[in-house]
């Protein structure tokens, strides 16, 4: 018999329980190991998926914010995610739960900037805009036809676009060439006060050159209708006011420059009666001067793309006004040579010709 003797069997038996057993232990506290882990990482995930929700509900807040502030469109999107994950314990299928349920029924914003997400917004609409701009400004500088089509459109436009300046100032230019193609003082004093109603809104939107410059140019043509000596010399501040403005806001506007030259050159040929009623009626009655006129009138054919004719021909009738025969003939010339492409043009040359005849030997 062997040594073991029948206690060979027990011992054999005890170890083979306890080394069972030991399995049995060892298995359960690698399970609760295996517990404890998943518990901890459980744990982690829950506390940074809990920050990542804080921090997303304060971006939300701060650009809803920006939104409410800049006018802007929040864009929303559902985001769903359709993942399947296989379950490693009750606890690991809580979590996947609950980031499957949070995504599934929020919101998701974007958060890029506001300028991106007005770009986007509108790309398209105010593309499609500008290339209807450029249209307009081709027709507002075509014949009567079409600067009344342009007129129709841009009233059409109000409501589309309700803050775009362009549209407002575009309006006026209108109202002021439509104006220039009617002989009835009623029609052109309703088109001047209408387009001076427009200069105004854009103005509140924002202080353009343009609606300045286009205010001036209103206020210009309705003095010319004014029968009343002070009120034309009311409209002359009106004038200079905007004016200023508007070159202060862009001084490389040669129309601008062109303005301001023929302001001092009108202000400058004013009447000793007219003088004296302004000193009656202002305590600071307008000041101009021919010299004045003829560096705003060479800043403007410095800065003009292109030979400018009634420009030049105003810087001819300048130095006439001061004698100077020589540089009133040579601009004079000047003013003929330029191209002549539009009514007013039409209107000048007849005048070039007249001067010319009467002074151009004066330069020899």
């Amino acid at each position: 018999m062997s040594n073991f003797g029948p206690w060979a069997f027990l011992t054999a038996g005890v170890v083979g329980l306890v080394t069972a057993a030991s399995v049995l232990i060892i298995d359960y506290f690698k399970q609760e190991k295996r517990r404890m882990i998943m518990s901890q990482e459980y744990n982690k995930l829950s506390a940074e998926l809990a920050h990542l929700r804080q921090e997303l509900d304060l971006l939300r807040e701060q650009q809803l914010n920006r939104k409410s502030q800049n006018g802007g469109v929040i864009r929303r999107r559902r985001a769903k995610t359709n993942e399947t994950a296989s379950s490693v314990g009750t606890e690991s299928d809580a979590y996947i739960s609950a980031v499957g349920t949070d995504y599934e029924s929020d919101e998701f914003y974007d958060l890029s900037s506001d300028e991106e997400n007005d770009f986007d917004v509108n790309k398209s609409k105010y593309s499609e805009l500008e290339k209807m701009l450029v249209e307009l400004d081709r027709k507002l500088d075509g014949d009567e036809d079409d600067v009344r089509s342009a007129l129709r459109t841009l009233r059409d436009l109000f409501t589309q676009y309700p803050e775009h300046t362009g549209v407002y100032w575009r309006f006026a230019k209108a109202c002021h060439r439509l104006s220039e193609c009617i002989s009835d003082t009623k029609e052109k004093w309703k088109l001047i006060d209408e387009g001076l109603e427009y200069c105004d809104r854009a103005l509140n939107h924002d202080k353009s050159a343009h609606a300045h410059k286009w205010y001036a140019i209103l206020i210009g043509s309705r003095s010319t209708l004014q029968t009343s000596t002070k009120e034309k010399i009311n409209d002359g501040h009106t004038f200079k006011e905007h004016l200023d403005k508007a070159l202060k806001i862009d001084p490389k506007d040669w129309t601008l420059h062109y303005l301001y030259g023929r302001f001092q050159f009108e202000v400058a040929g004013l009447s000793w009666l007219e003088r004296t009623a302004a000193s009656t009626l202002f305590a600071e009655p307008p000041q101009g001067s021919y010299e004045e006129a003829i560096n705003s009138f060479h800043e403007a054919e410095n800065l003009s793309p292109n030979p400018w004719k009634e420009n030049r021909l105003l810087l001819g009738k300048s130095y006439l006004a001061l004698s100077n025969y020589q540089q009133a003939v040579k601009w004079l010339r000047n003013a003929r040579d330029a191209p002549t492409v539009s009514l007013s043009d039409k209107i000048a040359d007849e005048e070039i010709n007249k001067l010319l005849d009467k002074y151009e030997s004066y330069s020899i």
